[in-house]
């Protein structure tokens, strides 16, 4: 296994963005998967992490479409949390046993299957939840960090963010979201933003789509000599973090 030095995005927690070029097409058949690494310098009340959420709606339950974000501990034990057409859903338990602290990187996957989602953080179930509703395929924007696409806006992301995937129409397995944890699963994402170019304003798509490449909106280019993750200190060619 090869190893490199860590590359990632640096949001401000002010209103940086990743935005994917053109739309895309997420939750066919009421399936998805989206998975990340993140790293918060800051954890702040109702931070978005990803997402394609827009309408006329609040952020957080966004009129159409999906997103994924996180609640300050100071604001309650929901710490992770989504929103989805009108509805904000939380992991079943709510207080983690592994509660979120700033300046550590976390493997964080959750899958949309119909009216129901999982969450896995570092490639282990921490929770579940049942929808109102399905979610819905939606064809929109997707946003990493932040957005201004709502009637209301979130709060910025303080921190980093590297290795972002959307498995359209796929739920990945317990099993699976473990391997993704791992680096070792090695199906190719529908959309894939490895987010380790250094340099420029264009994050590539290197997913099964390959062509949906995604512009930054000031955040900026970090990169470090080691990372530690449970004790390693490695990085993967494709991009996962071990």
């Amino acid at each position: 296994m090869n190893t490199k030095a860590l590359t990632s995005k640096h949001f401000d927690g002010v209103n940086d963005i990743i935005r994917t070029g053109s739309t895309i097409a997420t939750a066919t058949g009421a399936k998805m998967t989206a998975s990340m690494w993140f790293n918060c310098d800051v954890i702040e009340n109702s931070t978005w992490l990803l997402g394609n959420g827009a309408g006329a709606g609040d952020w957080y339950v966004p009129t159409d479409g999906w997103v994924i974000f996180l609640r300050s501990p100071a604001a309650g034990t929901e710490v992770l949390k989504c929103g989805v057409e009108g509805q904000q859903v939380n992991p079943v338990p709510a207080d983690l046993s592994a509660v979120i602290t700033a300046n550590r990187w976390y493997h964080l996957t959750v899958t949309f299957d119909g009216t129901g989602v999982v969450w896995y953080l570092d490639g282990v179930n921490v929770g579940t939840a049942t929808m109102g509703s399905p979610i819905e395929a939606q064809t929109l924007q997707v946003f990493a960090g932040y957005s201004t696409e709502n009637n209301t806006n979130p709060t910025a992301m303080d921190g980093k963010m590297r290795d972002i995937r959307i498995y359209d129409g796929t739920v990945l397995s317990a099993d699976q979201a473990a391997s993704l944890y791992r680096g070792s699963y090695n199906t190719t994402p529908l959309l894939w933003y490895k987010v380790d170019e250094g340099t420029g304003a264009t994050v590539a798509d290197s997913g099964t789509l390959g062509t949906n490449d995604a512009t930054i909106e000031a955040a900026t280019w970090t990169t470090t000599g080691s990372l530690k993750v449970n004790g390693a200190a490695r990085v993967l060619d494709n991009g996962s973090v071990l």
